[in-house]
Protein backbone atom coordinates (compact mmCIF):
# COMPACT_ATOMS: atom_id res chain seq x y z
CA UNK A 1 0.00 0.00 0.00
CA UNK A 2 2.96 2.25 0.73
CA UNK A 3 4.29 1.92 -2.11
CA UNK A 4 1.46 2.79 -4.16
CA UNK A 5 0.85 6.05 -2.33
CA UNK A 6 4.42 6.60 -3.24
CA UNK A 7 4.17 6.34 -6.88
CA UNK A 8 0.82 8.04 -7.35
CA UNK A 9 2.18 11.10 -5.28
CA UNK A 10 5.38 11.11 -7.22
CA UNK A 11 4.04 10.64 -10.39
CA UNK A 12 0.94 13.59 -9.35
CA UNK A 13 4.39 15.90 -8.35
CA UNK A 14 5.80 15.25 -11.94
CA UNK A 15 2.90 15.68 -13.95
CA UNK A 16 2.03 19.30 -11.89
CA UNK A 17 5.98 20.67 -12.34
CA UNK A 18 5.58 19.29 -16.15
CA UNK A 19 2.79 21.05 -17.48
CA UNK A 20 3.59 24.45 -16.02
CA UNK A 21 7.05 23.60 -18.24
CA UNK A 22 5.47 22.37 -21.12
CA UNK A 23 3.07 25.29 -21.96
CA UNK A 24 5.49 27.81 -21.19
CA UNK A 25 4.25 29.50 -18.18
CA UNK A 26 5.83 32.74 -17.77
CA UNK A 27 7.09 32.79 -14.31
CA UNK A 28 8.59 29.18 -15.38
CA UNK A 29 10.35 30.21 -17.99
CA UNK A 30 11.95 33.06 -16.36
CA UNK A 31 13.37 31.13 -13.97
CA UNK A 32 15.08 28.51 -16.47
CA UNK A 33 16.33 31.50 -18.52
CA UNK A 34 17.69 33.23 -15.14
CA UNK A 35 19.53 29.68 -14.64
CA UNK A 36 21.26 30.03 -18.21
CA UNK A 37 18.73 27.34 -20.12
CA UNK A 38 17.05 27.65 -23.69
CA UNK A 39 13.46 28.05 -23.89
CA UNK A 40 13.48 24.62 -25.91
CA UNK A 41 14.95 23.09 -22.67
CA UNK A 42 12.04 24.45 -20.67
CA UNK A 43 9.93 22.57 -22.71
CA UNK A 44 11.82 19.55 -23.19
CA UNK A 45 12.54 19.05 -18.96
CA UNK A 46 7.81 19.58 -19.26
CA UNK A 47 7.59 16.46 -21.72
CA UNK A 48 9.84 14.92 -20.08
CA UNK A 49 8.60 15.60 -16.28
CA UNK A 50 4.82 14.94 -17.67
CA UNK A 51 6.11 11.41 -19.39
CA UNK A 52 8.20 10.31 -16.27
CA UNK A 53 4.91 11.40 -14.42
CA UNK A 54 2.28 8.95 -15.90
CA UNK A 55 5.43 6.53 -16.86
CA UNK A 56 4.96 5.86 -13.39
CA UNK A 57 1.81 4.48 -13.05
CA UNK A 58 2.17 1.94 -16.09
CA UNK A 59 3.99 -1.26 -14.41
CA UNK A 60 5.82 -1.96 -17.57
CA UNK A 61 7.69 1.32 -17.39
CA UNK A 62 7.73 2.29 -13.81
CA UNK A 63 11.29 1.57 -13.37
CA UNK A 64 12.71 3.71 -16.39
CA UNK A 65 10.55 6.55 -15.55
CA UNK A 66 11.94 6.58 -11.92
CA UNK A 67 15.29 6.64 -13.44
CA UNK A 68 14.86 9.11 -16.23
CA UNK A 69 12.74 11.40 -12.79
CA UNK A 70 15.81 10.54 -10.79
CA UNK A 71 18.03 12.03 -13.75
CA UNK A 72 16.01 15.25 -14.25
CA UNK A 73 16.52 15.77 -10.22
CA UNK A 74 20.21 15.02 -10.10
CA UNK A 75 20.16 18.12 -13.15
CA UNK A 76 17.58 20.29 -10.89
CA UNK A 77 20.37 19.77 -8.03
CA UNK A 78 22.91 20.48 -9.81
CA UNK A 79 21.71 23.62 -11.42
CA UNK A 80 20.33 24.68 -8.16
CA UNK A 81 23.64 24.52 -6.37
CA UNK A 82 25.30 26.33 -9.30
CA UNK A 83 23.50 29.20 -8.53
CA UNK A 84 23.04 29.25 -5.14
CA UNK A 85 19.77 27.51 -4.18
CA UNK A 86 19.19 25.07 -1.69
CA UNK A 87 19.59 21.60 -3.93
CA UNK A 88 16.82 20.03 -1.32
CA UNK A 89 13.98 20.17 -3.01
CA UNK A 90 15.03 18.25 -5.65
CA UNK A 91 17.12 16.31 -3.29
CA UNK A 92 14.49 15.16 -1.26
CA UNK A 93 12.22 13.42 -4.60
CA UNK A 94 15.11 12.05 -5.83
CA UNK A 95 15.73 10.42 -2.60
CA UNK A 96 11.70 9.66 -2.90
CA UNK A 97 12.36 8.25 -6.27
CA UNK A 98 15.33 5.71 -4.76
CA UNK A 99 12.98 4.71 -2.35
CA UNK A 100 10.64 4.10 -5.08
CA UNK A 101 13.63 1.41 -6.67
CA UNK A 102 14.05 0.15 -4.12
CA UNK A 103 11.15 -1.33 -3.27
CA UNK A 104 10.93 -2.61 -6.71
CA UNK A 105 6.95 -3.40 -7.67
CA UNK A 106 6.14 -4.15 -3.58
CA UNK A 107 2.74 -2.81 -3.30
Amino acid sequence: MGVRILTWLLAFMFVAAGIPKLIGIESVAAEFARFGYPEWFLRFIGAAELAGGVGLLIPGVKRVAAMGMLAIMLGAMWTLFSVGQSPVPPLLVGGMLAVLLGLGNRS
